[in-house]
């Protein structure tokens, strides 16, 4: 019987002719079994059919209807789930009396395709008829849906219609497969995929084949994995999802992580091989040399000791940024004072024998401690590059982008160069060669750095490195919020100090005005010092200020001290009553208390 319904199904959807096709009306309230009838004869549909017994099933296999109108009400429902269980697929019409919108939702749920109100209005009539003569189905929708998603995929992945006739594949199939057309993809499913990978699939909501297919000529074969899903998009409507997992692919990605290990075990057992021969023989019997062979000795000792220490920390910093374990926690962030910081220390111990900064003056919200190491790792990269004394330029521009829904969104573009002896120039590798091959474990380093700062990383065909990242990125629950709360308030406990935090904002007219944003932060900068967080909320006029060791008259009298500074600034600028700061100290926590509170306010008066 299943299988007779699926003809139907497929006559009625594929070649739907309401005025030759058969139109089934089953309705137990006679008058609205009437109304209708005459409305699809008024539009030349003779070829009706009424429910007369119990037996929907028979009805439906004997009469082949293309249409279904089912009512009224909840009974639409029960006509339309008895219907879809039983494997029919053609167009099901519920009939739903004016105000019952629970019966409207019940009978979509149970797979009618669409509700028609009763009194119904001529129009709607019109556009049903229409949509079912055209062959539009709900389904179709969501069959398109998957295709957009899918499409970009990187994994091959082919979908499936019911009877196992193929709706579409994505480009990463066809490349997998070989094939230039649908069609050869077509030919592929229908030839290695059986009726029982099908059923496996649909019972056991996947199944798992293995073949291996012949390349073109000279190419040899190809280990593909088919993983097949059943996928019900809507109710008694089903595709089957097949992704191809080419293990080729596989083997190669174990042959670079192969290539990876055994660069990364040459990196460390180099110096820790110079080393223990350095030491045997130091502190071998035959060593007697108390002068200059032994000073070279432990002079090379010394530096593969440092250059294993380089490469350790290297590659703790990659596995730290992978698991989150650095720093998380984003605050705004003075560039130019930050940065100039970072460089005299490195001038300190000789790092670089100095450096030219033009950045103006700015703030961003960022995470300061990978950012700090972004700059170190450049600069580490460029100094073993170089192999001599490194003068370093950096500068910074903004860019402003807009996105395809003409978001405006503004990026800091800091620059990163070495001044370059001429005469040495042409005597290294290029740069970005050095990067990619000699030294490839510190562009992960930076790639990875630019990726936790949801950045972009550019490196020139000179040797300027670019960093570009997101000025004022949106508000994130857990770099903003969650993280900086639990940090805080274990640097409270620690020291013994109280811990408040405040959420502050501008209002006015001339809120938005740059020169009162820009106060702002810099005050919040200097009230925040080196212990305190700063986190921006819905826009450039509202912060949250994490503080600890003050106490809430001196909160309280910062915030007053801020807001007469704001309002002296309107009055020299002839907008008294321009702007004004409003601030409420959400959360005032005594040393000792206890930290079940923090649940509290991130689930409830920050969220």
């Amino acid at each position: 019987m299943a299988e007779d319904l699926t003809k139907i199904k497929t006559n009625a959807v594929m070649d739907c002719d309401l005025e030759k096709d058969c139109v089934l009306v089953s309705s137990s309230d006679e008058q609205v079994q009437s109304a209708l009838v005459k409305q699809l004869k008024k539009r030349n549909i003779e070829k009706i059919c009424f429910r007369e017994n119990d037996d929907l099933i028979k009805d439906i296999s004997s009469k082949c209807p293309a249409v279904i109108f089912a009512g009224v009400d909840e009974y639409a429902s029960e006509i339309a789930a008895t219907a879809r269980e039983n494997g029919y697929r053609g167009a099901i019409v519920a009939v739903i009396s004016e105000n019952n919108k629970s019966a409207a939702m019940a009978s979509v749920r149970a797979g009618a395709d669409h509700a028609l109100i009763i009194p119904e209005r001529e129009i709607e009539f019109d556009i049903i008829l229409e949509k079912i003569s055209a062959g539009y189905k709900p389904e179709a929708a969501a069959v398109d849906q998957l295709k957009r998603f899918l499409g970009p995929v990187g994994q091959g992945v082919i979908l499936v219609d019911g009877n196992r006739d193929m709706l579409f594949s994505n480009k990463s199939a066809r490349g997998i497969l070989n094939a230039n057309s649908e069609k050869e993809v077509s030919d592929f499913i229908k030839d290695k995929c059986n009726s029982g990978f099908f059923t496996k699939s649909r019972s056991q909501q996947s199944a798992i084949a293995y073949m291996d297919i012949r390349l073109p000529e000279g190419e040899g074969h190809k280990l593909l994995g088919l993983e097949g899903c059943y996928l019900e998009i809507s109710k008694g409507h089903y595709v089957y999802l097949i992704l191809l997992h080419d293990f080729s692919e596989w083997k190669r990605l174990d042959q670079l992580r192969s290539s990876f290990v055994t660069s990364l075990s040459h990196r460390l057992r180099t110096p820790l091989t110079s080393i223990r021969n350095v030491v045997k023989i130091l502190t071998g019997n035959n060593c007697t040399d108390q002068g200059e062979g032994k000073e070279k000795l432990l002079n090379i000792g010394w530096r593969n000791i440092e250059k294993l220490i380089s490469n350790l920390d290297e590659l703790q910093k990659i596995f730290m940024i992978e698991s989150e374990e650095m720093n998380v926690c984003r605050t705004m962030f003075p560039v130019k004072a930050e940065i100039e910081r970072l460089f005299e220390n490195l001038q300190k111990d000789g790092t670089v024998k100095g450096f030219k900064l033009s950045i103006p003056d700015i703030s961003i919200f960022t995470e300061g401690g990978r950012l700090s190491d972004f700059v170190s790792s450049v600069i580490d990269a460029y100094k073993v590059w170089l192999s001599e004394p490194l003068f370093i330029e950096c500068s910074s521009s903004i860019r402003e982008e807009v996105d395809l829904l003409s978001r405006s969104r503004k990026r800091l573009n800091i620059y990163f160069r070495p001044r370059i002896n001429g005469r040495n120039i042409y005597s290294r590798d290029n740069f970005q060669d050095f990067l990619s091959f000699d030294e490839a474990h510190r562009r992960l380093v930076m790639e990875r750095l630019v990726t936790a700062l949801n950045g972009r990383l550019e490196i020139s065909t000179g040797s300027t490195i670019t960093l570009s990242i997101p000025l004022d990125p949106p508000f994130d629950r857990k770099k903003d919020l969650v993280h900086p709360l639990h940090m805080m308030i274990e640097r409270a406990d620690i020291a013994g100090v109280v811990f408040n935090l405040i959420d502050l904002s501008l209002s006015g007219r001339a809120a938005g005005n740059a020169d009162y944003t820009d106060l702002l932060r810099k005050e919040l900068l200097l009230l925040a010092g080196c212990d305190g967080v700063i986190s921006r909320g819905d826009d450039d006029s509202n912060y949250i200020l994490f503080l600890t060791g003050r106490d809430v008259e001196e909160v309280e009298s910062m915030m007053t001290g801020l807001r007469a500074k704001l309002h002296e600034i309107c009055r020299s600028n002839g907008e008294e009553g321009g702007v004004d700061l409003t601030w409420d100290i959400k959360f005032d926590r005594q040393p000792g208390d206890s930290e079940s509170v923090i649940d509290d306010i991130v689930l409830t008066t920050l969220v």
